[in-house]
């Protein structure tokens, strides 16, 4: 797997290398291949779903985004056999995507629910419009840069703000982004946050 990404992003990718970051934990944390994006068995390759508001969205296996993920890897690398990896409007739901390097890729409206995105290099990506709930968001360097839409910095707010947390700049900060934070589209069966807690 190659970790090092292309135009503005390569500096931080480099000195930050995901080696550097979970050293000794190669060995015990690999991932296990699944045969499926989905955890039903309902998906077929090449299948096409309608969204609502007549969206399409291309329906992958994981061994179609396992060999996407590849690809990926050697155009990061900048070898002329490489494919920047596209998951635009790609239903990925339960998808496995521990360890992958998708830096740089585009997952623009992308259906990423119960996707699992432990450890994934994710620096860089297009993620505006992607649905990630129920989904495994990394929390290391490799979820910095990404670019996101309103709705997503809302769910990522939202949770932030319903931390609990006694420190008074914590709670600061989450009073400054509570209105943010109450645009997050599950925000009614969550429950609204209080800005005056």
């Amino acid at each position: 797997m190659f970790w090092g990404c292309r135009y503005g992003v390569a500096g931080a990718a480099r000195r930050h290398s995901p080696q550097a970051d979970r050293q000794g934990e190669a060995q015990t944390h690999k991932a296990t291949p699944r045969t499926s994006t989905t955890t039903d068995g309902e998906r077929n390759a090449g299948d096409n779903q309608p969204e609502k508001g007549g969206k399409v969205m291309k329906r992958l296996t994981q061994e179609q985004l396992n060999s996407m993920i590849a690809a990926h890897a050697k155009w990061l690398a900048e070898d002329s056999d490489g494919a920047r990896l596209d998951l635009s409007d790609c239903d990925m739901r339960g998808a496995d995507m521990r360890w992958a390097d998708m830096c740089l890729a585009d997952m623009r409206g992308a259906d990423m629910r119960w996707a699992d995105m432990c450890l994934a290099d994710m620096r860089g990506a297009d993620m505006c419009g992607a649905n990630i709930d129920y989904s495994v968001w990394p929390l290391w360097c490799g979820s910095l840069g990404v670019k996101v839409d309103k709705r997503l910095a809302a769910q990522l707010a939202y949770h932030f703000c319903r931390l609990i947390c006694d420190d008074p700049e914590v709670k600061t900060a989450q009073r400054a982004i509570a209105g943010l934070a109450n645009q997050f589209h599950r925000v009614n069966e969550c429950g609204r946050i209080n800005c005056n807690d």
